[in-house]
């Protein structure tokens, strides 16, 4: 019996007490028996070497170091050995030194790198059937102590979704006869392959220590079912809460990678559909706070837009308003300046004016014209013209400015027109022969109308 189940042997009465009559622990053995174990039988005559081969000293001192605290002593020597023995007989030098230690890895990685070759051979569909098939291999039990489960071909097959030839195509590189992972190895009875009803075990639990990629994958599968059925287990119960992200998401796609099943699960115990159960209530509970959140969002993204549109209406109607304002002063101004011309207040009706100057952004150029013709009629009646114009040599009773300020033109009491540039003051053309039907005499508009006739 194998130590590390001695412990279990308490829980039927009178077997501790038997195995106690008559244990014998095997020892562990002395660096010299180890060193015999390690040369001796490379000397012997064998198949690839007639006359035997030798191990180099160097290489047994490096053994004994590597193999002085660790547990899976023999296990790992004989693989390693079997190993340099092949490689050293492919080359015809059966010698073994540490040159052919390094390139294995040495012997710790050696194992693990042989196990990970034989992995690499397969292709990804039946590497993911591999992993659901070492998975079942292995059984982790209290205290995190890993061992070998013998599985039938066909509980595999079901549990990994696949057919058992599937799953005995998966074994091959494992069985072979130079690694020897799995048993039976493939050259145990090449007339008599293995059928779903057959067996397939972990040749040693060494490959389940060493192997990285399977000790990860025993722990994981074991770890995480766990704590889910425990986890589903409480909320049942009413003493705990349903999952969340992150938690909720990694067991979400751990599931869907793994195509988890009632028979993978039934290794392990508790209750699979509950634990199904809890997943699917936590993925529906998170979906309806995903929703509730979106909602939430795309209310307030309305509410958001709602107040940028009635902002920006707001924004026109006070731009709007602002524009009425302005047009009311500057008319005002204007009506003011117009009643103070009226009284003869020029000094107070020009000033009055000139305060609407700031305001002419806002303002048509046609009331702005308006306003000039004021400004310039103030001035001429006030006495202080900015410019004299000369040259008419008739009675002039109205004018009227371009709308460009380029030119201006006078209108005499018998209908004569003289047009003079407005800012040399120089007179430019002098126009008789007023057309009594066009209008009345000295009318502003009446004079715009003939001169664009007469252009």
């Amino acid at each position: 019996m194998r130590s590390e189940f001695l412990g279990d042997c308490s829980s039927y009465p009178d077997l501790p007490e038997a195995i106690n009559a008559g244990l014998f622990l095997t020892p562990r053995l002395s660096p010299e028996q180890l060193a015999d174990a390690i040369q001796l039988p490379a000397r012997l005559p064998s198949f690839g070497s007639e006359s035997g081969g030798d191990v180099s000293p160097g290489l047994v001192r490096r053994l004994l170091i590597e193999t002085a605290h660790e547990q899976d002593q023999l296990p790992l020597l004989q693989h390693l050995l079997m190993r340099l023995w092949d490689d050293a007989v492919a080359k015809g030098q059966p010698l073994l030194d540490e040159t052919g230690l390094d390139a294995l890895g040495g012997l710790n990685a050696a194992l693990d790198r042989h196990a990970g070759q034989a992995f690499a051979e397969l292709d990804p569909d039946r590497q993911r059937t591999a992993e659901v098939l070492f998975r079942a291999l292995t059984e982790r039990a209290e205290g995190e102590r890993d061992t070998r489960r013998p599985v039938k071909i066909s509980e595999v097959a079901e549990v990994a979704g696949v057919s058992p030839e599937q799953i005995i195509d998966c074994t091959e590189p494992f069985r072979r006869a130079d690694r020897n992972f799995l048993m039976p190895p493939l050259v145990a009875d090449p007339d008599q392959p293995l059928d779903a009803d057959d067996t397939i075990d972990i040749t040693h639990e060494s490959l389940i220590r060493e192997w990285s990629r399977l000790q990860h994958w025993a722990a994981d599968e074991a770890e995480r079912y766990q704590r889910l059925d425990a986890a589903a287990q409480r909320w049942d119960q009413g003493q705990g809460a349903l999952w969340i992200d992150p938690d909720l998401q990694y067991a979400l796609d751990w599931r869907e990678k793994h195509q988890l099943t009632a028979a993978w699960a039934a290794r392990y115990g508790g209750d699979f559909d509950l634990a199904m159960q809890f997943l699917d209530a936590s993925r529906d509970q998170r979906e309806k706070q995903r929703a509730a959140e979106e909602a939430r969002r795309q209310r307030e993204l309305d509410q958001a837009r709602q107040i940028a549109k009635l902002y920006k209406k707001q924004k026109e109607s006070a731009k709007e308003t602002e524009q009425q304002r302005t047009e009311q002063l500057f008319e005002s101004s204007l009506t003011h300046a117009a009643l103070l011309a009226q009284g003869e207040d020029y000094a107070a009706a020009r000033r009055m004016l000139g305060e609407t100057v700031e305001l002419d952004e806002a303002i048509s150029p046609e009331r702005r014209h308006a306003r000039n013709l004021l400004a310039g009629f103030v001035d001429l009646r006030r006495g202080t013209a900015d410019r004299i114009y000369r040259g008419a040599d008739t009675m002039l009773i109205d004018l009227a400015l371009s709308s460009d300020g380029h030119w201006l033109i006078a209108g005499g009491e018998r209908g004569e027109l003289v047009v003079f540039d407005a800012r040399s003051g120089k007179l430019v053309q002098r126009l008789e022969g007023h057309d009594p039907e066009a209008g009345e005499v000295g009318a502003i508009n009446t004079v715009r109308f003939l001169l664009m006739a007469t252009q």
